[in-house]
């Protein structure tokens, strides 16, 4: 199994929890819950970790962002374009805006523009519990500094008028 899959099954970018501290990230930061869309754009973002050594190999995680995107864009265009929903106004451009906020939760792995889900995804590791960080911590063998440690570097990280993402942060603490 690789690194990525492991990560998405069990792991920090786990299919469920993962997507639930970043919805509980994105409440923090723009004091609203995100829209029907958006959930689901939460929900997928980082799908496309599954099948990557992102651990092993420091480019792996590159282009991860693309099967959230695709997949994302394509399920909304489904669903107001489908039966679904009734067809109201501009809601033609939720399956374009769908793939640029997955796409832009990592800009500096997809030259797309920093979308609302960057920030909410790097503060997710800041309304995570503690246990899940040593979970992550214990079950990916990450090899970094402790969980407290990182927490507190993702805090000064997000000060910072351009902060880094998290993958770049990892790389540049583990050991």
């Amino acid at each position: 199994m690789t690194e990525g899959t492991k990560s998405y099954l069990v792991g920090c970018h786990q299919f469920f929890f993962h997507p639930l501290w970043v919805l509980f990230a994105w409440r923090l930061e723009y004091k609203s819950w995100p829209a029907w869309w958006e959930i689901i754009c939460i929900f997928l973002h980082d799908i496309g970790i599954c099948g990557r050594q992102y651990l092993s190999d420091d480019n792996a995680k590159r282009g991860h962002w693309k099967k959230g995107a695709f997949l994302t864009s394509h399920i909304i265009y489904r669903i107001t374009y489908g039966r679904l929903y009734p067809r109201k106004k501009n809601w033609e451009y939720l399956s374009s805006d769908a793939f640029y906020l997955c796409a832009g939760h990592c800009p500096e792995e997809s030259d797309f523009p920093k979308s609302k889900l960057s920030r909410a995804d790097k503060r997710s590791w800041l309304v995570a519990p503690m246990w899940w960080l040593w979970w992550n911590y214990w079950i990916e063998d990450f090899g970094i500094i402790t969980p407290e440690e990182w927490k507190k570097f993702v805090k000064e990280n997000l000060r910072k008028e351009k902060p880094l993402g998290n993958h770049q942060l990892y790389l540049i603490h583990k050991k």
